[in-house]
């Protein structure tokens, strides 16, 4: 589950826990079955959670972690921002933004 939404849907849709506890195949880790929302939300998007979120590793060991879903977060947030911000400078001196043209130089 990669969204709150999903939270949501599996709450009061189909009648299911936000989150089911699951033992990880190493031992190390479980996860707590909740029914809050708030709970489920506080768990996996800790900006200093360095404990696995998935039932599984993906690339090295306990990746990807709650800080790292939660400053991916905040990264493409400030991007956005930044781009947003980018636009408005260029179009403000009356000059055509193009973020095709911005990335793709030939």
């Amino acid at each position: 589950m990669d969204s709150p939404l999903w939270g949501v849907e599996r709450r009061f849709f189909h009648g299911l826990s936000v989150w089911e506890g699951v033992d990880s195949p190493d031992g190390n880790h479980t996860h707590v079955t909740t029914w809050l929302i708030g709970d489920w939300t506080m768990y996996y998007y800790n900006p200093v959670g360095f404990y696995s979120v998935w039932d599984h590793d993906w690339l090295f060991p306990h990746f990807p972690n709650a800080a790292t879903i939660f400053w991916s977060i905040v990264g493409r947030i400030v991007a956005a921002v930044l781009l947003i911000w980018y636009q408005h400078k260029v179009e403000s001196k009356n000059k055509y933004f193009s973020l095709k043209k911005l990335l793709i130089r030939k």
